[in-house]
């Protein structure tokens, strides 16, 4: 895996760049003996359970909002699933979410860290009216330590599996809330940790990395009025990891106070686009709209495929032959990225291979650097106060008091 930043950044920047880094390493690693998500391991009771399970689910399905949902969907999405089974996840409000999931050889897995996440406990009442007495048999919790579902779980003989109490649900991924589907699938859960923890020990290098360099440049362009990161996506397999991504930043980073109560109102807009699709509906705005953003371009593996063959009523075509789709989409993203380039800030993620440990590598790298960013913008990237008055208006409009 490769964060290139070096391509489009005069000499003077990038070495600002690199010596932010290093002046941050100390500080960092103090703060970093905090984080809850770093403290990763295996999970033998997890993989035992599904391992016992083996060849009884052909269907699995994750219910949850947000970070209960965005990473496994993300992990899915770049690894794969096999034919032989299927998996869906429901992390919105409706009867058609679960119309064609209700079968006895599904498995269905309740996510919500704090137990009480209003649209989760919708759908899983929802869920229990048409399951019934078969409850017990197919469908597992993910919880914290305390609150409804594990109460419920442990009321009701339904097998839990624990969220660490100092992990919050955007920074679960490594915990049952991703692991669970990893497990189901078949995938090598030690290669996804192996990744995730070479990212953890890049916190100690004596060198920039990954996660110090996007901390500091994005924090660096925010400060000269880029609020906006654009991350554009041409990889399918990484797509969904641009979405999890996206409400990572969004969450921690958006808000309006510093850790020493001064009202700042700090945070930088994660904007999705999809190559190479956006540059038809977005790209006209990225080039000549307002100079408010820095972008993030992603790339996996090139897909090679079959080249294509021009006959003569293509002539006018013929740069395209002897190409493959996945070469003219590369051709796409680099054409793109001098592009935006030549007004924008610019750096790129290239990911070279779709194996367990790329996904670990990269997604805790993600982490790591949004954690870093909010030590430099003197926030708490763990706590979400902007989302809690929502909750409690819809609690009082169900209720009937407003």
């Amino acid at each position: 895996m490769k964060f290139l930043y070096k391509e489009f950044f005069d000499r003077a920047l990038i070495e600002k760049i690199e010596k932010s880094c290093l002046e941050l390493k100390d500080s960092i690693r103090k703060a970093a003996k905090r984080w809850g998500f770093l403290q990763i391991k295996s999970d033998d009771e997890l993989t035992n359970y599904f391992k016992k399970q083996e060849g009884r689910w052909k269907r699995f399905v994750q219910v949850g909002m947000g970070g209960s949902v965005l990473g496994a969907q993300a992990l899915c999405s770049f690894l794969g699933v096999p034919e032989s089974k299927s998996v869906k996840f429901i992390d919105d409000i409706g009867d058609s979410f679960f119309s064609s999931t209700y079968s006895s050889e599904t498995l269905y897995h309740i996510v919500s860290k704090s137990g009480s996440t209003a649209e989760t406990i919708a759908n899983f009442i929802h869920l229990i009216n048409h399951l019934n007495k078969k409850q017990k048999e197919q469908i597992i919790i993910s919880t914290g330590e305390s609150g409804f579902l594990k109460e419920y779980a442990d009321k009701h003989g339904i097998k839990r599996f624990l969220i660490p109490e100092n992990v919050g649900g955007r920074y679960s991924l490594f915990s049952p809330v991703g692991m669970a589907v990893a497990n189901f699938l078949g995938y090598d859960t030690e290669k996804l940790i192996e990744g995730a923890r070479q990212a953890i020990k890049n916190l100690a290098s004596e060198e920039p990395t990954f996660a110090y360099l996007f901390a500091v440049i994005a924090s660096e362009f925010l400060k000269k009025g880029k609020s906006n990161l654009v991350l554009f996506c041409y990889s399918e397999k990484l797509l969904h990891c641009v979405y999890w991504f996206r409400q990572l930043w969004a969450e921690s980073l958006g808000k309006l106070v510093d850790k020493n109560g001064n009202r700042v109102r700090v945070g930088q807009t994660p904007i999705v686009a999809r190559g190479a699709s956006d540059q038809h509906s977005q790209l006209q705005l990225y080039r000549e709209g307002p100079l408010d953003k820095l972008f993030c371009f992603i790339q996996g593996p090139v897909e090679k495929g079959e080249k294509l063959r021009i006959s003569p009523e293509f002539k006018q075509f013929d740069y395209l032959s002897e190409r493959s789709l996945g070469e003219i989409k590369q051709a796409e993203y680099e054409a793109t990225k001098q592009t935006i380039a030549k007004d924008s800030p610019v750096v790129s993620i290239e990911v070279d291979s779709s194996s367990e440990y790329s996904f670990g590598l990269l997604t805790m790298n993600l982490m790591i650097a949004t954690a870093i960013t909010g030590e430099i913008l003197n926030i708490d990237a763990f706590n979400q106060p902007g989302v809690e008055l929502g909750k409690r208006l819809t609690k009082q409009i169900l209720k009937n008091e407003i």
